[in-house]
């Protein structure tokens, strides 16, 4: 999607929804309507009569065809139906075969494989948009999360630097901040968003990435309390936000507070992450309710698989290791998830499942990788640090 004049407000706009692809979005307005028939085993979801239009009209304008895939990608954020991103995969699908293919089309098909992890698929959608468009904002941001997922973060700074240049001021900075390695790199990237010159009118994707980064900077940082008051304030900026509010979910179980943690966990749509942390919660408090949150977790899982998806292998690792005490089981998942993607989280599950295997070779990989990338954190470093003792 073209963008205005670099700098000018309406590029920030135009952004912010590729912004919110470091934190998928789910928003209130785009939750479609529910009837829940009286067997109570199926949901129907009312689709939007824009929808319907659009079907009708992008058969042939590109441009139509990649609002309607998106508008299809946000009820499939906001139901959690998945079936709506094999839908948007089909309405852009005839146009992945013509030549050129239009940069609207790749941006989309580049989200697309995202969404099911093959970051390789991605690139290349990302890399074709971005010799045609060299500037396009939206696609370097893509491209850049990707390069954060999978630990490639020298190339995730080239792309935040030439946001920068491009005039995207306060995207490219939050960009850059989470970028950054190398010794003192956490203070570094602190003070840059510290620095930032943010007047609270930005679109709200955007602040809540600002804030989601300087929650994960925290982190990393040992800053535990701080984390957990910057996802609160991210969290208040839409409640319904499903990343952010499993992440604060997360933070408030590590601090001993399950209640809370369970409460957000029990919200209407939880995704599986959001349902493994209520199950953690459950059995952090009396585990009275456990069965039935082990039930949940079960079945989204069994539902995954019956459709094909990518494995869930960070919410298997993690449900291996602190609600079945299965170390071997979780060091398996977790090995296999970070070979993957390379977030803190994953960083912090490879760690901990290792630690509670007694895998020697394993903690010795992660001490590596920790080395060769100049990732900071200092609480993952901290436990390998001990464990060599």
């Amino acid at each position: 999607m073209p963008l205005p004049r670099p700098g000018m407000r309406a590029a920030a706009v135009a952004i912010a929804t590729v912004a919110a692809l470091f934190l998928a979005r789910v928003s209130a307005a785009e939750t479609p309507d529910r009837h829940r028939p009286a067997n109570g085993r199926e949901t129907l979801l009312v689709l939007p009569e824009s929808l319907e239009v659009a079907q009708a009209n992008s058969a042939g304008d590109a441009a139509g065809a990649a609002r309607q895939a998106e508008e299809l990608l946000r009820i499939a954020r906001a139901s959690g139906d998945a079936r709506y991103f094999g839908r948007a995969g089909a309405v852009i699908r005839p146009w992945l075969d013509r030549e050129p293919i239009p940069v609207a089309i790749d941006l989309v098909a580049a989200e697309l494989a995202q969404q099911r992890h093959d970051f390789g698929a991605a690139r290349q959608h990302l890399d074709r948009a971005l010799s045609a468009q060299p500037r396009e904002v939206s696609a370097l941001l893509m491209r850049a999360n990707i390069g954060l997922l999978t630990g490639e973060f020298s190339s995730a700074r080239r792309d935040c630097l030439v946001i920068l240049q491009a005039g995207a001021a306060y995207a490219g900075t939050v960009c850059l901040a989470s970028s950054m390695t190398g010794p003192g790199s956490l203070e570094r990237s602190r003070r840059l968003l510290a620095a930032l010159d943010a007047h609270g009118s930005e679109p709200v994707a955007l602040a809540r990435w600002r804030l989601a980064t300087e929650a994960d900077l925290a982190l990393r940082a040992g800053d535990a309390r701080a984390a957990l008051e910057i996802l609160e304030r991210a969290h208040a900026l839409d409640r319904t936000h499903e990343e952010t509010r499993t992440r604060l979910a997360e933070a408030l179980l590590a601090q001993g507070k399950p209640e809370r943690a369970l409460a957000l966990a029990s919200e209407p749509n939880p995704s599986l992450a959001r349902l493994v942390v209520g199950l953690r919660a459950a059995l952090a408090q009396d585990g009275s309710q456990a069965t039935t949150w082990r039930r949940q977790v079960d079945a989204a899982l069994e539902e995954s698989r019956r459709r094909g998806a990518s494995p869930h292998e960070r919410e298997e690792g993690l449900l291996a290791l602190h609600a079945d005490q299965d170390a071997a089981r979780a060091l398996a998942h977790a090995s296999r998830n970070f070979a993957l993607q390379k977030d803190t989280a994953d960083l912090r599950l490879l760690v901990d499942a290792a630690l509670a295997a007694g895998d020697v070779q394993a903690l010795a990989e992660a001490r590596a990788w920790l080395e060769a990338s100049g990732f900071e954190d200092r609480v993952a470093a901290a436990r390998l640090a001990r464990a060599a003792t």
